[in-house]
């Protein structure tokens, strides 16, 4: 009884670590802009949006009527453009952003994963928007400063 014991012991781990050879196809979440409001000097800048919206978009986002410093945007990866506006009490400005999406195989047995790249801004109406990081990654601090 012993011997099956100890067996048994032994033999289920490395039975259960042989059988987690599958991939785990979880997506790495690399669609986000992430967009940073700074004063002229560098520092983080609160500012207060009453709403944000996405030109062409179905995406809801919330009023926020909130003092924020920076705005993360999921990217549509059946586009190739987005148009950002920000709402505040008497003022509306936007961004108009490009991108390329590019299919990437993490793995044959999952599904295609798009990669998001070469952000660039296009038009805007902010004084000064600068892309610091044309690349879209989760390590990525930020994409865009926006000094206001």
């Amino acid at each position: 009884m012993r011997k099956i014991f100890l067996a048994t012991l032994i033999g289920l781990p490395a039975f259960l670590i042989s059988c987690n050879d599958q991939p785990t196809c979880i997506p790495e979440q690399t669609d986000l802009i992430k967009i940073a409001f700074i004063d002229i000097v560098g520092n983080p800048k609160n500012i207060i949006l009453t709403s944000l919206t996405v030109d062409n978009s179905g995406d809801s986002f919330p009023v926020f009527n909130d003092t924020i410093s920076n705005v993360i945007i999921p990217l549509n990866p059946l586009d190739s453009s987005i148009i950002i506006r920000f709402y505040q009490d008497t003022i509306s400005n936007y961004i108009a952003l490009s991108y390329t999406t590019i299919p990437v195989v993490l793995n044959p047995k999952c599904e295609l994963e798009m990669k998001f790249d070469f952000l660039k801004m296009d038009s805007t109406d902010f004084e000064d928007v600068d892309v610091v990081e044309s690349a879209i990654s989760l390590q990525t601090a930020r994409n865009i400063e926006v000094t206001h």
